[in-house]
């Protein structure tokens, strides 16, 4: 979904200081064009629109102007985020200033970030062997049933009092460190309602790593850390497309159910699982539209998407998440081969198989 924010929309600008206005112009320019669609592209002015808003880089006579439109808060907080990351990658670049109201908050007053909220756990219950569903609830939610699939939950450390993320004066996401350090993993929503206020989501229990144990713990009722947080939500929406090729691994699955589910053209799905016996995950009605691959029995999402596009061409939106190699082998075929527009596919990494480390 590409969004063109309106003229109500939440807007903000930042100055950057430089060495080098041009440099950083050009190099700015560059990152920007690996996640947008071009609106406007002329000497001292560069425009784009991506997922989540509006990019918009100038030179005037305050000097390099980058600014950032969005639908809401909440986005305009990550899209502010990702701007600090992305100049501190380059070189000459000594700061980056926000002008406008509520631009950071003093150190002594402390705020949640925009897009961040706290959320109390009030239901977990086995749906399958592998899945485990947890049930949230608390106020604002909407921004989940509108935008972005995604969410990062924010589990606090065991037998520590938790410490949230907050807004620095210079407007900047700040995340707990050392002892008090987030477990942030990302996950799917599966089901929301913003009246009700919960949101819904699956977690593989694969036996490995801090969310499995916490989500057991939800279940069998021995899990004090009931209150998390959530930060989103992000990483794209549903495909508009009337021709969906999409797969991936137990990781995935929860999000390519969704998409199917809302899916009303042409689609075609695999989905890779440990053994037969996991197949149980898949509801009856999504079968028909899915091929299965066990991994005992050697297969392979991303083999099986690979050989279909090689063999009968590339689909209206390619969809992919799944391990970290498999992806950016993919995602490698694209530049080099397949060259669907930025728009048209989404290859993404849920995960990184250390086992052969």
């Amino acid at each position: 979904m590409t969004l063109s924010p309106d003229p109500q929309s939440f807007s903000m600008d930042a100055l950057i200081t430089c060495v080098d206005g041009p440099a950083t112009f050009a190099a700015l320019r560059a990152r920007s064009l690996e996640y947008g669609e071009v609106q406007e592209d002329r000497p001292g002015r560069f425009a784009c629109t991506t997922s989540v808003g509006l990019v918009d880089l100038r030179q005037d006579e305050r000097g390099l102007v980058l600014g950032v439109r969005a639908r809401d808060a909440g986005t305009l907080q990550m899209m502010r985020d990702t701007v600090f990351y992305l100049t501190e990658e380059l070189e000459g670049v000594s700061g980056v200033a926000w002008a406008g109201e509520e631009a950071g908050c003093a150190t002594d007053t402390p705020a949640l970030p925009a897009n961040f909220r706290l959320v109390t756990v009030t239901g977990a219950w086995r749906i399958n062997r592998d899945f485990i569903r947890l049930r949230v609830s608390g106020e604002t939610l909407a921004p989940f049933a509108e935008t972005g699939m995604h969410f990062r939950l924010a589990i606090p450390a065991p037998g520590r009092t938790p410490v949230w993320p907050c807004v620095s004066p210079e407007g900047r996401t700040r995340w707990p460190e050392g002892e008090d350090k987030l477990h942030t993993p990302a996950y799917t929503i599966v089901a929301v309602s913003p009246e009700e206020g919960w949101i819904e989501f699956d977690v593989y229990t694969h036996g490995r790593g801090p969310t499995c144990a916490w989500a057991e713990g939800l279940l069998a009722g021995t899990e004090p850390r009931s209150l998390v947080g959530l930060s989103g939500p992000g990483g794209g929406w549903f495909p508009d497309t009337d021709d969906l090729l999409i797969g991936g691994d137990e990781t995935a699955l929860p999000a390519i159910l969704r998409i199917l589910t809302h899916h009303e053209g042409r689609a075609r799905a695999v989905i890779e699982l440990a053994d037969e016996a996991a197949k149980e995950a898949i509801p009856e009605d999504i079968r028909p539209l899915v091929e299965v691959l066990c991994r005992d029995a050697g297969g392979s999402a991303a083999d099986w998407l690979e050989a279909r596009v090689d063999q009968h061409g590339t689909p209206g939106f390619l969809w992919f998440a799944g391990e970290t190699t498999a992806a950016q082998r993919l995602r490698a075929r694209m530049r080099e081969d397949w060259k669907l527009p930025r728009g048209a596919h989404y290859l993404s990494a849920y995960w990184t198989d250390t086992s052969t480390a």
